[in-house]
């Protein structure tokens, strides 16, 4: 019983050894952003000026809207 009981508890401590690592690479990463993309990005103003390019545009047959 001695020799089942030693590799168990190597496994699981080896187990909870590798967890760790991973746990604490994903909070140290996280805190060390170096070119962190913005929380929220407001595009209300991009929205208003293509609603103004669909309604005031000249030829309304060749706008594009993916260009």
């Amino acid at each position: 019983m001695g020799l089942k009981f030693r590799k168990l508890f190597t496994l699981i401590f080896l187990v909870s050894i590798i967890l760790a690592s991973f746990g604490l690479g994903n909070y140290f990463g996280k805190s060390q952003c170096q070119i962190c993309p913005p929380e929220e990005i407001d595009f209300s103003l991009f929205w208003e000026v293509y609603h103004k390019l669909q309604e005031k545009f000249v030829d309304k047959g060749k706008f594009d809207t993916q260009k």
